[in-house]
């Protein structure tokens, strides 16, 4: 297969040039929890490296033929520990590999907070080919995939059969070990709605410790509800960010998680108001040299279009 060959290759590259790198979901997923490269399908490869080794990594990458989708002048921020971004996309020379690289597990507004230090002091190694591989620990995987999925909405039901298919190729798993993981990271919720949804949907039980309060809580039957309504549907999932803010702050345990979330949606919807769009130029037909002026013009029009009309259209109603 190509993608387990390129990855084979990348890695013994960043092995050679001293940069430590951990390669997970992908080939190495494929193996560890189906026990076969082909009965997962994947379409990218994803590597985690250390933040202070993400420009030497991309300068790699790029001398193996990957070009960064990411604009240079955004590549040449320095501080990336306090970045709310997590990764960076890159394309392979002939456009059919996309490569994930990864300094952080998840965005600040939705973190996964693995302290540097244990995550790497923590990594396990998985069989590829005839080669071990370096990746996450069985127990820091499983929570970044309960995580990936959470933050998502559970938009793909192969998430789900990933980590059913991951803890069913555990011989054993110290369950309260994970759970007092979980607790400490602030991720209590994101693992139970991860086994709920495994309980629901493959009919797996679990020996956590608080596995019955988690079948007989109100908030994850709810959850799990609407997101397999959304997977079983012909529409799919269709998340408007209202309903994706309400249900991730659900999921948010500490205060400082909730914060950093609020900030999140915040700016989103920020972006929204003050960015112009094809409807705010036809509306205002403006000259290139006073385009600047959308920016004012389309909050203008927002609260014309949604308060004002929606307060006229009221009062007609009413009369």
């Amino acid at each position: 297969m190509v993608a387990t060959a390129n990855l084979l290759k990348l890695v013994e590259e960043f092995q050679s040039s001293n940069i430590p790198v951990l390669p997970f979901k992908g080939p190495l997923l494929a193996i560890r929890a189906y026990g076969d490269l082909s009965l997962r399908r994947f379409g990218d490869l994803d590597m985690l490296i250390r933040p202070t080794d993400l420009l030497r990594s991309v300068e790699l990458l790029k001398a193996n033929g990957y070009s960064p989708v990411t604009s240079a002048t955004w590549l040449q921020k320095t501080n990336w520990n306090i970045s709310d971004k997590k990764d960076i996309l890159l394309i392979s020379e002939d456009g059919d590999l996309p490569l994930e690289l990864h300094w952080k597990l998840s965005g600040s507004h939705f973190a996964l907070p693995l302290e540097e230090d244990r995550l790497w002091a923590r990594a396990e190694s998985t069989n590829v080919a005839g080669h071990k591989l370096p990746t996450l620990s069985f127990n820091d995987l499983l929570l970044y995939l309960c995580l990936h999925g959470s933050r998502h909405s559970w938009e793909r039901l192969g998430w789900i059969s990933d980590i059913n298919e991951l803890i069913g190729s555990a011989d054993a798993i110290d369950w309260a070990r994970l759970t007092a993981e979980a607790d400490r990271l602030g991720c209590r919720n994101v693992l139970g709605l991860g086994l709920y949804l495994v309980h629901d949907l493959f009919g797996r039980e679990f020996a956590i410790p608080d596995w019955n309060r988690i079948k007989s809580d109100p908030m994850f039957h709810e959850l799990a509800s609407n997101i397999c309504s959304s997977l079983f549907s012909n529409e799919g999932a269709n998340w408007v960010i209202g309903d994706r803010y309400a249900y991730h702050l659900q999921l948010r345990e500490k205060f400082t998680d909730k914060l950093k979330l609020h900030l999140h949606y915040m700016r989103w919807y920020m972006k929204i108001v003050f960015t112009p769009n094809r409807s705010d130029e036809g509306v205002f037909h403006l000259p290139h040299w006073l385009v600047s002026l959308y920016y004012v013009l389309r909050p203008t029009r927002l609260f014309y279009t949604y308060v004002l009309r929606s307060k006229r259209g009221k009062k007609r109603r009413e009369r």
